[in-house]
């Protein structure tokens, strides 16, 4: 669940008066893909001070170190297990992991949403292999800047036959304050010109209960508040990535969970990357590869999954092969990345 709240993620900005501004024109697309790096309770990292034009160092974060590559797709790309889950949604991301899950997202001229979360693991039961918001969860508001607040209150209902129905229904509460400006540094780079985002969340749960076997559903308990959450999003004008997520702990000043931007390509329609970028042998020993079909000058970086820069090199693309030689690097999972003027394309490399 961590990697979904991360979502992200995500939204682009524009300059306003030196402020980043979120807005509705660059949020992701079917393709949009990128690399991050998650640490569950680093250490050496604070989430730092609010206010304008602050510099938030959070660079010495250290840990035991995970990554993952996360890609958008359309909904309809998904397994057919999850087909009609959410009709509204048109983008999703999908984990397939221990857990198989699709969170599914929607976006209006107020914001960018999740609609939903589904599993199709066979240790999700329903009713619980699915929740839907409802309305759809404010995940990053739009037309949206320093000192901006937004509210949100999304709804989830579970109902259950016990001998009597039951329902139980959870309501989470969300603030979103853009409490800061400025620059950011993570162990992958320097950002600037980014934004800030606190969220303060908590929930209300009640339980109702159609005593009556009518339909009609009664009020019988309400516990709250709980799941009292504090989050921060770090966010660049310019590129649908996140630069940053931080989670607060129960205590509300150690951090217990922190996760960083590596690399990334921007979806374009139903386009896999945005420079045709083709990459072979893959697997390869340590020499390889590549071809683009976008033309010109082009810089090339090959990283770890943890953001070290393994190689770099920059060249002129014809269109023709470019010979890559690696020399020494262990076996695993790498990241191939080009850009020019024409945007940004990644691919992974498994060397063997």
């Amino acid at each position: 669940m961590k990697i979904l709240i991360q979502l992200l993620f995500l939204i682009g900005f524009v300059s306003a008066y030196a402020q980043p501004t979120i807005v509705s024109s660059s949020v992701p697309t079917p393709g949009t893909i990128w690399t991050e790096v998650y640490i569950d309770e680093p250490t050496g990292v604070s989430p730092g001070s609010g206010g304008a034009n602050q510099i938030w160092n959070l660079s010495n974060a250290s840990g035991f170190v995970e990554s993952d590559v996360l890609e958008f797709v359309t909904p309809s790309s998904l397994p057919s297990d999850f087909d009609g889950l959410f009709p509204d949604a048109d983008l999703a991301l999908y984990l397939e992991d221990d857990d198989s899950t699709a969170t599914f997202f929607t976006s209006d001229a107020n914001g960018f949403y999740i609609d939903g979360v589904a599993s199709n693991s066979v240790w999700a039961e329903p009713p619980f292999n699915m929740i839907d918001y409802i309305p759809n969860n404010l995940f990053i508001p739009f037309n949206y800047t320093y000192l901006d607040v937004r509210e949100n209150a999304s709804r989830t209902i579970f109902t259950i036959d016990q001998g009597v129905p039951f329902q139980y229904r959870t309501t989470l509460f969300s603030e979103l304050s853009a409490d800061g400006y400025g620059t950011v540094i993570t162990p992958a780079g320097t950002f600037s010109n980014a934004l800030r985002m606190e969220i303060s969340s908590y929930t209300i749960d009640s339980v109702f209960a159609d005593t009556d076997m009518n339909g009609e559903f009664e009020f019988v308990s309400t516990d709250g508040p709980t799941d009292e959450e504090v989050s921060y999003f770090f966010l660049q004008n310019s590129d649908p990535y996140l630069i940053a997520t931080m989670d607060l702990d129960e205590d509300m000043i150690s951090i217990d969970y922190f996760s960083y931007f590596v690399s990334g390509a921007s979806g374009i329609g139903e386009q896999e990357d945005e420079l045709g970028l083709q990459v072979f042998p893959n697997p390869s020993q340590g020499d390889f590869s590549i071809r683009l079909e976008s033309l010109g000058e082009t810089y090339l970086r090959v990283l770890d999954l943890d953001g070290k820069e393994l190689y770099n090199e920059r060249f002129i693309s014809t269109g023709s092969t470019q010979a890559i030689s690696l020399d020494e690097v262990a076996t695993g999972t790498y990241i191939v990345e080009v850009r020019n003027s024409e945007g940004t394309s990644t691919s992974r490399l498994k060397i063997e």
